[in-house]
């Protein structure tokens, strides 16, 4: 059996495609903050290369109303002492019995003897819930911070100027945690485009005062970008 022949055969000019170049969300108000009003949002992710192609996804943001948070609270019953006996107590709530997180609840009992007597009594339940304290201010920023039932939310803007050290949406904190997400949030720095920046240059003078004939360099300041 005979081994076929090596062939070649030229192909056209291929064309390149430049890989993802840029990123883009819409609406663009949520670039910067992550507080979506009640109901469906949608939001539309665009990706672009430098030869114009585009690509692009959706995801919903959907925010629902959700009931109340209640928590289980136990105590001790009161006891009720009398000359006679005690023949019937009724209380409006009992221990383990659920509240209403962020509320006051009036607790009241009552008692009655064998002779018809009633004396009652209350206490009040307040159930408040934990709360994240505010982050400390980065420099060169403000922080606006919004409750938003279970978390809080804060969103960092710059100075004029200055942009972050580090991209983030802002920084988040559940109540059943206590921690901040990102637990360090970046700073707002200075910032210089690539156009702005200095490039080190050169002189050679031909000679020295204190060297004539030996040439030397001066190098002028160079501006460091993003500083």
């Amino acid at each position: 059996m005979a081994s076929p022949q090596d062939c070649a055969k030229q192909t056209g000019n291929g064309t390149s495609r430049p890989h993802q170049h840029a990123i883009k969300l819409y609406p663009e108000k949520y670039r910067t903050q992550l507080i979506f009003p009640f109901g469906k949002t949608v939001l539309t992710y665009v990706a672009s290369n430098g030869a114009g192609d585009t690509a692009n996804c959706t995801t919903d943001v959907v925010v629902r109303a959700i009931a109340g948070v209640e928590e289980a609270i136990t105590w001790k019953d009161p006891e009720f002492l009398d000359n006679v006996k005690v023949t019937k107590v009724t209380s409006t709530k009992k221990p383990g019995d659920t509240f209403q997180v962020d509320s006051s609840t009036t607790v009241s009992y009552e008692a009655v003897d064998q002779s018809g007597n009633s004396i009652s009594c209350s206490f009040v339940v307040q159930l408040t819930q934990k709360k994240c304290n505010d982050p400390e201010t980065p420099d060169n920023a403000k922080l606006t911070c919004t409750d938003l039932g279970m978390y809080k939310y804060c969103q960092i803007t710059c100075n004029p100027g200055k942009q972050l050290f580090k991209y983030t949406f802002g920084s988040t904190c559940m109540s059943s945690t206590l921690v901040w997400e990102p637990e360090e949030i970046p700073d707002c720095v200075g910032w210089y485009g690539l156009e702005q920046c200095q490039l080190a240059r050169k002189w050679t003078v031909p000679y020295s005062n204190n060297s004539p004939g030996i040439p030397f360099t001066i190098l002028n300041p160079v501006k460091l970008c993003g500083t």
